[in-house]
């Protein structure tokens, strides 16, 4: 969609001159994906239209100036880029046509959600003429952000594929597991649960885990023995698995105990002649190393935020393709969002996430849903569903987990900035102003009530404290 929608307003939209506006911003949350929508827009319109396709973020910089000169015709930008961006320059805004926003959800998050909201509002007061295409899951309920950007609303509950979520948890003595599972058929319809103790055992064929009450990282501990059980019979053709976990310092050592749980691949030999694997080895790259030295004899890889990009890509890639290096990658949620890699499998250890400030909290419903749907789409796989698996240390936080994400109802995309107390939002706010030094309690009043935080509900007293801090300032 936001291809079509990118060909249509850049090639056929005119602004008031009367010139084709041939500008589109597409916003992703995270720099992970900003190479990879690079790439897909520059394969479809550089090579056929040589259009400029440019990104923008902190590890692609070189062409900033020329996004913010409106030397483009399609950035990929970073919200927290696109951000700093607006407090620069905004003549590319003027320009612009159609801005895409990945991922609108994210307007919920407290660590993305304030700046991409104020940028948001100060797109619409440049350049009131620019569309604004917003993405999310059908999990989201819409309808505040909807009101607030004028929208329309175009929906599709209908899915690549069916697919199977499961929530699993270990039996007392840890010699077996048990689940609950439903199944979402293509047409977004979901079945009743199974729910009949002879259908919800997985045994572990004697290799045990240790289970005690508090015994900690149960759901880590369970992941050798669940990807043992979805493998088994498959070993010629085996599926593809991304683990998801909540902390990067243990992908790898998770990574080796997936290796240790299975068989090296017989006859395999890392392809030395491979351009990507000699720069690994000319540049030291310490997990690249590692990575070709202990798991890739087993088809397993580990994925976080830490990688070069030469490895990150060199992950996916491999991932990717039907007989690739890699079948199970362990990562942190850099692949949860927006990163093209449809898997067979997927397995989350638990439901806490990183959050701002390192701190961890459980994750969100619509979170849930766009980890499992990479199990979701369509690949290079044969299989007629994708299968997801939530871990779960005990059979009441399983039922917990069950209601909570495999039940869960949607969840309204509302503003991050309102929640903050009036301490926090007052830099966000400066920023609506441009930092300048001429303007009026009523002009700023103005520009509040533009955001999603005074629609849905006013923010009290915010400008009488910007406007306290500029006399602060005055005075000095």
């Amino acid at each position: 969609m936001a291809q079509i929608a990118t060909a249509y307003f850049c090639g056929k939209e005119m602004d008031i001159s009367g010139t084709a506006r041939r500008k589109t911003i597409y916003l992703v949350p995270l720099r992970a994906m900003v190479n990879e929508k690079r790439e897909e827009f520059k394969e479809l319109f550089f090579k056929t239209l040589e259009w400029r396709v440019y990104a923008s973020s902190s590890d692609y910089q070189d062409h900033d100036e020329d996004i913010t000169e409106s030397n483009f015709e399609v950035a990929i930008i970073v919200y927290e880029k696109f951000f700093a961006l607006l407090a620069q320059d905004n003549q590319f805004i003027r320009d612009c046509g159609l801005i895409v926003v990945d991922e609108l959800q994210m307007m919920n998050d407290v660590s993305r959600g304030p700046k991409l909201e104020i940028a948001l509002t100060k797109v619409s007061d440049i350049n009131p003429a620019c569309k604004i295409l917003g993405l999310t899951t059908t999990q989201c309920d819409i309808s505040q952000i909807r009101t607030w950007l004028g929208a329309e609303q175009i929906i599709n509950y209908n899915r690549p594929k069916m697919l199977r979520e499961y929530v699993v948890w270990p039996g007392a003595a840890g010699d077996c597991f048990y689940y609950r599972m439903r199944e979402e058929q293509a047409d977004g319809t979901a079945s009743e649960p199974i729910d009949r103790e002879k259908e919800r055992k997985i045994d572990l064929d004697g290799h045990n885990i240790e289970v005690y009450v508090k015994e900690k990282h149960i759901e880590e501990k369970m992941i050798p023995g669940l990807i043992r059980y979805v493998r088994k019979g498959r070993e010629d053709a085996p599926p593809k698995i991304i683990v998801f976990i909540n902390n990067r310092e243990n992908t790898k050592a998770i990574a080796m105990e997936i290796c240790n749980a299975l068989s090296p691949r017989e006859n395999f030999q890392c392809d030395l002649e491979d351009e990507r694997i000699q720069s690994f080895v000319l540049s030291e790259d310490e997990y690249a190393e590692e990575m070709i030295e202990k798991t890739l004899p087993y088809g397993v890889a580990f994925h976080h935020g830490g990688f070069s990009w030469a490895l990150r890509e060199f992950v996916e890639e491999e991932f990717r393709k039907p007989q690739g290096m890699i079948n199970i990658v362990v990562a942190t949620e850099t692949l949860a969002i927006g990163v093209n890699m449809p898997a067979d499998v997927v397995i989350l250890a638990g439901i806490t996430l990183p959050r701002m400030n390192r701190n961890k909290n459980e994750m969100r419903s619509y979170e849930y849903k766009n980890y499992v749907g990479r199990a979701g789409r369509l690949g290079n796989s044969a299989d007629p569903a994708g299968r997801s698996y939530l871990l779960a240390p005990s059979e009441a936080k399983a039922d917990d987990y069950w209601t909570r994400y495999v039940e869960a109802s949607e969840v309204k995309i509302s503003s991050a900035l309102r929640t903050m107390s009036q301490k926090e939002q007052i830099p966000f706010l400066f920023n609506l102003i441009g930092g300048s030094d001429a303007f009026t309690v009523d002009e700023f009043n103005s520009r509040i009530q533009k955001t999603l935080a005074y629609f849905g509900e006013r923010i009290k007293k915010s400008c009488q404290a910007i406007f306290l801090l500029k006399s602060w300032k005055d005075m000095d």
